[in-house]
Formats: C-alpha cells, sequence, structure tokens
C-alpha cells in the first residue's frame, strides 16, 4: 500500500508540473532501452526500459518526470536471485545547442526507488522475498539528435546516488509535440 501511494503521489507531482508549464515549449516524450551496472548488492547488471515526458519552462531548460523498469537475474550453486528496480525521477535538463540538430544535456534530480529481492534454493526448496523503497538524487549527461522536429535519437548516462547505486546507460527515441 505505501509503494502505491507513493507512485501516486510522485505522479500527481509530475502531472502538476508538467501541466502548469505546458504553454510555455516543447513537450517531450521519450522510450529508451536500458542499462544499468550491477548494483552494490551483487545482483547481476541490470536491463528494462525508460518512459519519460518533459516540458521547456525556460529557453533551454527542460523538467521531466521518468520511469524505469530494471531487473536483473543471478543463478549460483541452486540458489536464484532476481532483483527489480522502478525508479521514479523528477528532474531538469539543460539544453546546449552543438549544431542545429545536435543538442547535449547535463540532467540533475531527485529518485524514488522501489526496490525488490527474491530469492530461491533449488536444493532446499527455500524461498525469500524483501522489499525496500529508497530516496536518492541523479545526476548525468546525454544528448539528442534530431531526424526532424517530432522525433529524435537520444541517448543518456546517469548515475542513481541512492542505496545500492548505480550507473545507467540509456538509448532509444524522443518525440516533441
Amino acid at each position: 500500500m505505501k509503494k502505491i501511494v507513493s507512485m501516486a503521489v510522485m505522479a500527481c507531482m509530475l502531472l502538476v508540473g508538467v501541466s502548469a508549464f505546458a504553454k510555455q515549449g516543447d513537450k517531450s516524450l521519450e522510450v529508451t532501452g536500458t542499462f544499468g551496472t550491477e548494483p552494490a548488492s551483487g545482483v547481476g547488471s541490470l536491463l528494462g526500459g525508460t518512459v519519460g515526458a518533459g516540458v521547456e519552462v525556460a529557453k533551454n531548460i527542460q523538467v521531466r518526470g521518468d520511469f524505469s523498469y530494471l531487473r536483473a537475474n543471478k543463478t549460483d550453486n541452486g540458489v536464484e536471485l532476481t532483483y527489480t528496480r522502478l525508479p521514479i525521477d523528477i528532474s531538469g535538463r539543460y539544453f546546449i545547442p552543438v549544431t542545429q540538430q545536435l543538442n547535449v544535456f547535463g540532467q540533475g534530480g531527485l529518485e524514488l526507488s522501489f526496490d525488490e529481492a527474491k530469492g530461491y534454493n533449488s536444493n532446499t526448496l527455500v524461498s525469500a522475498k524483501a522489499n525496500e523503497t529508497h530516496f536518492g538524487v541523479v545526476l548525468g549527461a546525454g544528448g539528442e539528435f534530431a531526424i526532424n522536429q517530432q522525433v529524435g535519437i537520444t541517448a543518456n548516462m546517469l548515475y542513481h546516488a541512492i542505496a545500492d547505486g548505480y550507473l545507467s546507460v540509456s538509448a532509444g527515441v524522443a518525440f516533441h509535440f
């Protein structure tokens, strides 16, 4: 229940912020594939995807929200471990135009991550599960190459400074409207 309430509050904050500035600039939706380095807990590399939305609130400044699904699986000596991380980020980006088609950006913000670890030992038939919620900071940089005014190719690298911190690399498509 706590997880659902926290996610609802974060979603409302994002929607209020986005709608308050919607008339001031470019709106975008990004869909990316995401790779994350192994968290400190040693469960293996994370794979998944991210969906994000942003609104330009001033020249070259974007306020955005991102939701990711990341998962790692590891089996060792009959013990299977599955780790799922669901981070929600509220952040800002500052864009620097390099050419007419290429913008680079710095990004920083806050993150709320819902993490779940499940373990199963096939030798003893014992299973365990743990859920945790973490709060932290996300910092990084990236770029976007415009294919046309509505579509771009985007990539970024972010460091997630939370419990079991990790580095993520994402690449995908940005839609502007």
